[in-house]
């Protein structure tokens, strides 16, 4: 069971322990379990406190807050958090499609938050001279197909428009 130590009807420290009550009143016996006693809690100004589950929430961490009143009894209390780029799990950061752009290549970056949860990035760079033409001329099985259903003429017109498009920088 959790505790809090009333003053004036407002917590003053939370949690509140048997050490904190024999602390404050070194001149007094207590029981062992007298924080369960609730005549004790009443006479020293303390209040049990109900526990509740922390949050759980993608991207977010809960951090425990102070206790709030609902109705006649104290309720533990939870803020959510957005974790740090260290904390992130999987599962936190939600994905977004690769982008593809010609002549660039997209390498994941690191998730940023938007909009109140963790997405992915992605950065585009720009591919060389060289990159840029394989990519174009595709795997040699593509190409040799290519050869086989258009023909070698029709390749070569193909490596031509590649290469312009793409010279030697």
């Amino acid at each position: 069971m959790i505790y809090a130590k009333l003053e004036n009807n407002s917590i003053s420290q939370y949690p509140y322990t048997m050490k904190n009550l024999r602390g404050e009143n070194k001149s007094t016996s207590f029981p062992v379990n007298a924080l369960s006693e609730p005549l004790i809690r009443n006479e020293y100004g303390i209040v049990e406190v109900t526990t509740t589950d922390a949050p759980e929430k993608s991207g977010y961490k809960a951090t425990e807050g102070e206790p709030q009143k609902v109705g006649d009894n104290w309720m533990q209390a939870w803020d959510s958090v957005a974790k740090t780029l260290e904390e992130l799990v999987d599962g936190d950061v939600v994905s977004v499609e690769k982008p593809t752009a010609d002549g660039f290549d997209a390498v994941e970056g690191d998730p940023e938050f938007v909009d109140g949860e963790w997405r992915q990035t992605w950065n585009l760079n720009e591919l060389d001279w060289v990159n840029k033409r394989l990519r174009a001329y595709g795997l040699p099985k593509d190409q040799i197909e290519f050869i086989t259903e258009n023909g070698l003429e029709a390749w070569q017109s193909k490596v031509a428009e590649i290469k312009a498009k793409y010279p030697k920088v």
